[in-house]
C-alpha cells in the first residue's frame, strides 16, 4: 500500500459523491434510478476505511481536516439518505416489499423533496473541496512511505 492508494481512495469517494448527486438531479427531473444505482450507508466503505486509516493519517496530516472530511461526509449522507427514502423509502428486509425503482412523489414530498435538495446541494461543494485538500496535503507530504504504510495494511474503498 502506498501513497497512491490513500489518494486513490480519496478520488473514488469524490466520484461516488458526484455520481449519487448526480442521481439525486435525476430522480428530482423524473428518470428512474434502480434501487441498487443510489447507495446507502451501510454499502459506503469509507467509514470503515477512514476509522483504519484516519489513525494513520492523523499522523502524518492535520487532523482537524481529517475530521472535517468525516463531519462533512456525514452530514452530507445525512441529507442523502433523506432524499434517497423520500424515493426509495425505508430499506426493507423482506425483498418481496420493495421495489428496486423510485417511487412518484406526493406534493408534500416535493416539498420536502425541494428542501433537502437545497441542503445537499450546499454540502457536497464544502465536501468536495475538503476532499481535494486532503488530497493535496496527502501528496505533499514526505513524511508518508510505502514502508510505514505497508505495515498498516490499508484496504482499498469500494463504493
Amino acid at each position: 500500500m502506498s501513497k497512491a492508494l490513500i489518494l486513490s481512495n480519496i478520488k473514488k469517494l469524490s466520484e461516488a459523491i458526484e455520481s449519487q448527486q448526480s442521481n439525486i438531479h435525476y430522480l428530482n427531473k423524473g428518470i428512474s434510478i434502480s434501487r441498487e444505482d443510489m447507495r446507502t450507508k451501510q454499502s459506503c466503505s469509507f467509514f470503515s476505511w477512514f476509522r483504519d486509516d484516519g489513525k494513520y493519517l492523523k499522523e502524518h496530516v492535520n487532523g482537524q481536516t481529517l475530521e472535517e472530511v468525516v463531519a462533512l461526509h456525514s452530514h452530507w449522507f445525512t441529507l442523502y439518505e433523506k432524499v434517497y427514502t423520500l424515493f426509495y423509502g425505508e430499506d426493507k428486509k423482506i425483498w418481496f416489499l420493495s421495489s428496486s425503482m423510485p417511487k412518484k412523489l406526493n406534493e408534500m414530498e416535493k416539498a420536502k423533496l425541494e428542501a433537502y435538495l437545497y441542503d445537499i446541494e450546499n454540502s457536497h461543494k464544502p465536501l468536495l473541496r475538503k476532499l481535494n485538500i486532503l488530497a493535496k496535503r496527502i501528496e505533499q507530504n514526505t513524511n508518508i512511505d510505502n514502508e510505514s504504510y505497508n505495515e498498516h495494511k490499508s484496504k482499498q474503498i469500494s463504493y
